[in-house]
């Protein structure tokens, strides 16, 4: 679902590789398809319209249905608070698993606005680099891959706390104030480094092997 979302927040590119070619569809399917519920596109749910209509519900709400979200969100409501939410102004991706918040719901509920009320009050760390190649922001990670250490060199600002994350999104590790990290223990797999300093995240792929 996350990656699904991802590839929706990129337009249908996807590591470089564009796989929804029909720019003009795009563009179409996050705009009202019609004019009796105009919080819907193309199988997408559109935030930040004038009205909505609900699932089995006749009328017209004139009202945006999230008003804590950002306006040009577009969102997957699937039943029982099933959520994928993109946010192109916030560069953000929200997916949502779990039993229903709210009963039985066809799509969305009030879960989704008192969500984004709780996202609005996060204060998130700038990421100003999320790829492998570290040359611009002079940090070194080294050896990679490697079997027991690896070394970060960042002469430009002090190493506050290095996490390490698995596939699953579970952090293994968390340092702090350190600038090499033991990985002896991990199983041989692809990990990500998250290195925060006094102002900015870096992220970093690493493997470890046996």
């Amino acid at each position: 679902m996350a990656k699904f979302g991802l590839l929706s927040l990129a337009k249908g590119i996807w590591d470089g590789d564009t796989l929804m070619k029909d720019t003009n569809y795009y563009r179409a399917m996050i705009q009202s398809s019609q004019s009796f519920n105009l919080s819907y596109g193309y199988l997408w749910w559109l935030n930040g319209k004038p009205s909505y209509m609900a699932p089995g519900i006749q009328f017209v709400v004139n009202k945006p249905f999230m008003p804590n979200a950002p306006s040009d969100m577009f969102m997957a409501l699937g039943k029982d608070d099933q959520k994928i939410y993109i946010a192109p102004s916030s560069k953000m991706v929200v997916v949502r698993f779990g039993a229903s918040a709210y009963g039985v719901a066809a799509a969305f509920s009030p879960f989704d606005d008192s969500l984004w009320g709780y996202i609005n009050k996060l204060k998130c760390t700038k990421i100003i680099n999320t790829t492998n190649n570290f040359a611009d922001a002079n940090i070194q990670v080294y050896p990679n891959p490697s079997a027991d250490y690896v070394n970060i060199v960042y002469p430009n600002a002090t190493i506050q706390s290095v996490e390490v994350f698995n596939s699953m999104g579970s952090r293994e590790y968390i340092y702090y104030a350190t600038d090499k990290i033991d990985i002896s223990n991990l199983p041989k797999a692809m990990y990500l480094l998250k290195i925060v300093t006094r102002d900015v995240v870096y992220i970093r792929r690493i493997e470890k092997r046996d």
